[in-house]
């Protein structure tokens, strides 16, 4: 005696087939080879398919480095200098030059300046620039300045 036929499972039920995975299509996952050269790293060494290509050195920096080059770029001791400049200010250039210009920031033995309007520039050009770097040197040494320069805040 034949057995029976079972019919057909219903549509539902069905499990579509799934593409293997590729293990060279993954996104998130830097990879130490190109997907070609793991191709043929695989060919040439029988390395199986299920197998996953090296992943790439971590080649970044600690974030120990990274923040201590961040807090050094700010250049903080400085500002701190140049700040403290800010109370003498007045007495540096005088009143009515005070209430147009500040102390900016320091960079490399230069003191620059910011000034609010291009006519108060020529203030700090020449002899009144020496005037302003001997006054800047006697008050804070510490800021080692030997030039001022002033631009434009804008």
């Amino acid at each position: 005696m034949n057995a029976p036929e079972l019919p057909p499972p219903s549509p539902r039920h069905e499990v579509e087939p799934q593409p293997p995975a590729d293990p060279c299509r993954r996104p998130r996952r830097r990879l130490a080879v190109t997907a070609s050269e793991w191709q043929v790293a695989r060919e040439r060494f029988r390395i199986g398919p299920d197998e996953l290509p090296p992943s790439a050195p971590n080649t970044a920096p600690p974030i120990s480095k990274l923040m201590a080059d961040a807090l050094a770029s700010l250049h903080l001791p400085t500002v701190q200098q140049v700040a403290a400049l800010a109370p003498h200010w007045a007495e540096i250039v005088g009143a009515e030059l005070a209430r147009h210009s500040r102390p900016a920031r320091m960079r490399e033995g230069t003191l620059y300046v910011a000034v609010d309007h291009p006519l108060f520039l020529a203030r700090f050009r020449g002899g009144a620039a020496r005037r302003v770097l001997d006054y800047v040197q006697t008050v804070a040494p510490e800021l080692q300045a030997r030039a001022v320069q002033a631009f434009v805040e804008g």
